[in-house]
C-alpha cells in the first residue's frame, strides 16, 4: 500500500520523454481545477464589467500641425547685411529644432502658463487649472487657484498635477519620422477642457517659440529705427538751414555766412546717404525677420464631440476575466511545476 505512490510517480515519469507528454499531465492537472478556475474568472469579469460602467470616461482631444521654418534659408540676407557693418542675427530658434521643439511643449513653464490661463467651460469663467481640479483631481477640490501668488500648499498641488499630465495625460509626437507634422493629444474627464487645453498649449508654445527665435532680429530692428530717425532729424536740420542761409540777402564780401551755408548743405547731403544706407540696413534686417519667423500650420483641430476611452461591459467582461484566467493559468503552472519536481526527487530517493 506505501510503494502505490512511488509506482505512480515512476510511471509519470517513464511516460514523461517530451514537452507535449509534460503539456498533457499539465492540461490533466489544471482539469481538475476547472470549477475554482470558472468561479473567480467569473467574479473577477463581473468586477471588470461594473467598473466599466461605473468609470468616468476620459476625453482625448487630438491636434496635428507643421512647422515651416525657414530661418536657415536667411544666410544670405545676414551676408548682405554685413557688407553694411550691421549683425541681425542667425536664428535664435535653433534651441528648439527637432524633438528639442516637441520636449518644448512638455515643459513646466508652458504647461503651468497655459493651467493660469482662464476660460470659459461649462458657463464659467475660471482658470484652467481650476477647472482640471474639478473634473480630474477631486481631491484639491478645497484648494483654488488665482493670479496672485501662490502657497506653498498650491505650488505642491501644482507639481502633482504637473507630474499627472506629463505622465499620464499629454502626449507630443511627430506623426511619422520622415515628416515634419506634429501631433498633440491630452485628455482630462471634461471634453470641452481637453479641446481648449491643447489649443492653448499650441498658442503659448508657439508665441514662446516664435519671440525666442527672432528676439535678436527684432532687436536689431528697433536699433536701426531709433538711428533711422535720429539721422532723419540732423538731415532735416540741415536742409533747414541750409535753405535758411541760401536766403540770407548780405553782402557778397562777407564769406562767412556763405561758409556756413556751404556747412549745411553739405551736411545735408552726407546725412542724406546716411539715411539712404541706413533705410538699406533697415530693409535687409526686416526681410530677415520675415525669413526666421516661422509659420505654424494647424492641420487638423479638436472637434466635439471627442473621443473617449470609456469601454463596453462586455468588453471590460470579457478583458478581465482573460486577464484573470492568464494569472490562474501561470499559478497552476508553477505550482504543477514544483509538484513534478518534488515527485521526480522523492522517486530518485
Amino acid at each position: 500500500m506505501s510503494n502505490e505512490p512511488i509506482q505512480q510517480t515512476q510511471t509519470i515519469q517513464a511516460t514523461v520523454t517530451s514537452f507535449g507528454d509534460l503539456l498533457k499531465l499539465f492540461v490533466s492537472f489544471v482539469f481538475k481545477k476547472k470549477w475554482w478556475i470558472v468561479i473567480i474568472c467569473t467574479i473577477v469579469g463581473v468586477s471588470g464589467a461594473f467598473y466599466n460602467y461605473y468609470k468616468s470616461p476620459s476625453y482625448i482631444a487630438s491636434l496635428m500641425f507643421a512647422v515651416d521654418d525657414e530661418g536657415s534659408d536667411a544666410s544670405g540676407y545676414l551676408n548682405i547685411a554685413a557688407q553694411f557693418g550691421i549683425t541681425l542675427g542667425n536664428g535664435g530658434g535653433g534651441a528648439f529644432k527637432g524633438e528639442n521643439l516637441l520636449e518644448l511643449f512638455k515643459s513646466r513653464y508652458i504647461i503651468e502658463k497655459t493651467l493660469v490661463k482662464e476660460e470659459v467651460i461649462n458657463g464659467k469663467n475660471d482658470l484652467m487649472i481650476n477647472h482640471l481640479i474639478e473634473s480630474d483631481f477631486k481631491n484639491f477640490q478645497k484648494i483654488r487657484f488665482s493670479k496672485q501668488d501662490r502657497t506653498l500648499l498650491q505650488d505642491s498641488i501644482l507639481t502633482v498635477i504637473y507630474q499627472d499630465i506629463i505622465k499620464s495625460k499629454l502626449d507630443v509626437s511627430r506623426i511619422d519620422k520622415r515628416l515634419t507634422f506634429v501631433g498633440i493629444s491630452f485628455k482630462s474627464h471634461n471634453q470641452l477642457f481637453s479641446k481648449l487645453f491643447v489649443e492653448q498649449l499650441l498658442d503659448i508654445v508657439v508665441n514662446f517659440y516664435t519671440e525666442t527665435k527672432t528676439r535678436k532680429t527684432k532687436h536689431n530692428v528697433g536699433v536701426i529705427i531709433k538711428e533711422l530717425d535720429s539721422v532723419k532729424a540732423l538731415m532735416t536740420s540741415a536742409i533747414y538751414q541750409s535753405a535758411s542761409s541760401t536766403d540770407l540777402n548780405v553782402n557778397p564780401v562777407k564769406q562767412m555766412v556763405r561758409a556756413q551755408g556751404q556747412r549745411s548743405n553739405i551736411d545735408a547731403q552726407v546725412y542724406t546717404i546716411a539715411y539712404g544706407e541706413i533705410m538699406k540696413n533697415l530693409e535687409i534686417a526686416k526681410m530677415t525677420l520675415m525669413k526666421e519667423t516661422p509659420l505654424v500650420q494647424v492641420i487638423d483641430r479638436p472637434v466635439l464631440p471627442l473621443e473617449n476611452d470609456k469601454k463596453g461591459r462586455a468588453s471590460g467582461f470579457i478583458i478581465w476575466s482573460l486577464i484573470a484566467f492568464m494569472i490562474l493559468m501561470l499559478y497552476y503552472y508553477v505550482k504543477f511545476l514544483g509538484q513534478f519536481h518534488k515527485d521526480k526527487i522523492s522517486n530518485q530517493s
